[in-house]
């Protein structure tokens, strides 16, 4: 998953009030308490986010703690999280402070240069999964091109927020690169 934005100010339902207003705010929570539950039921063996899990460094602490305790019921279940930050929830934001430590079934990744992590199952790798943080709000440099190409059977997983192209109508630009870059890593999944 990716591009969860919880703690998104609800701006255009302010001031609805009731239900509306409170609706509006929950939904976040809502989905990501969905996709917690699916990998739930499904037994998967990790999940991964990429990018804008929250909407900002102003993290709500309610927010934090309800996340680090769906973390931890698949933490008991053996599931691990791997998460790259976005653009909106950036390493640099992030050092302010104000952040809940996460149980240890997750993992951050970097934000200097992508990282390469072998998932296990029963003592056998199963998986790479090669992923990089963002290490500020504006990147702007194609942090694609400095992935490894893969060169095994492994199966190989990449993950990367990115605006793919570039610009995409009002939206700024971030880490841009072409389709064709990512298929050139040869991984099994983006």
């Amino acid at each position: 998953t990716a591009d969860c934005h919880l703690d998104l100010p609800m701006n255009s339902f302010r001031g609805v009030g009731g239900a509306m207003e409170r609706t509006a705010s929950d939904c976040q929570r809502e989905s990501i308490r969905t996709i917690i539950g699916k990998c739930m039921e499904e037994k998967v063996d990790f999940l991964l986010i990429a990018g804008d899990l929250y909407d900002s460094d102003q993290k709500n602490l309610r927010t934090q703690i309800e996340l680090n305790v769906l973390f931890r019921s698949l933490e008991t279940a053996g599931i691990e999280v791997y998460i790259a930050a976005g653009n909106h929830d950036n390493l640099a934001d992030s050092m302010g402070g104000n952040e809940l430590r996460p149980p240890g079934n997750v993992h951050v990744f970097s934000g200097e240069k992508p990282e390469i992590i072998e998932h296990k199952r029963d003592g056998k790798t199963v998986a790479r999964i090669v992923g990089m943080s963002f290490s500020r709000r504006d990147v702007l440099e194609n942090i694609a091109s400095m992935y490894p190409r893969k060169d095994d059977d492994l199966f190989t997983i990449g993950v990367l927020h990115t605006a793919l192209t570039g610009t995409r109508g009002e939206h700024a630009s971030y880490a841009p690169c072409s389709l064709n870059e990512l298929l050139e890593k040869g991984y099994d999944y983006w």
